[in-house]
């Protein structure tokens, strides 16, 4: 009897742990396709704008901005500026207007594309970090990594720059 009470009972913790794993998959598996998505769709669609911006000591930086629509709908974002010889890029995924992946690399500005000192995404599921991946270290500055409502705040910050400038931008309203 007791026996086959342990062997319920590890039967039960097998399936939780095999439910669990196949939620965390899920949740993954489901960003990894929108951000495909998203991705394959800018290679079509991807709109262009630039602006200026002030560091601290008033060095002004140039941010390139590329975005794109899906049914009107923002779906991924990006920007690239060069301070000194780095290049920073950040990129926002976004599903129904909910960051869902937000990267920031850095790389030198004379080598390609191909080439990252250093990497940071995130996976949001609603406002929870869900996972955080890091590559190499960061030049420009001691640490960057930053906390989830640190990034969540970073985000909200750059979509409304985003949508200011959609807004007062000739032919980049929310059509697609």
């Amino acid at each position: 009897m007791a026996k086959s009470i342990i062997i319920c009972l590890l039967i039960l913790k097998l399936m939780s742990e095999s439910t669990l794993h196949g939620q965390s998959y899920d949740w993954r598996a489901n960003i990894d396709r929108l951000v495909q998505q998203a991705d394959s769709l800018s290679n079509k669609k991807q709109k262009t704008f630039y602006s200026q911006r002030f560091l601290k000591f008033d060095q002004q930086v140039k941010e390139t901005w590329h975005y794109t629509l899906q049914n009107g709908k923002i779906i991924i974002f990006q920007l690239r500026y060069l301070i000194d010889a780095t290049e920073f890029t950040e990129v926002y995924y976004l599903n129904k207007g909910s960051l869902i992946c937000m990267e920031q690399l850095e790389s030198p500005s004379n080598l390609p594309d191909e080439e990252i000192n250093h990497a940071e995404l995130y996976y949001f599921v609603g406002s929870d970090l869900k996972q955080y991946v890091t590559y190499g270290r960061a030049k420009q500055t001691a640490s960057r990594n930053i906390t989830s409502i640190q990034c969540l705040q970073k985000f909200q910050k750059r979509y409304a720059e985003l949508l200011r400038n959609m807004k007062h931008t000739p032919n980049m309203g929310m059509d697609d």
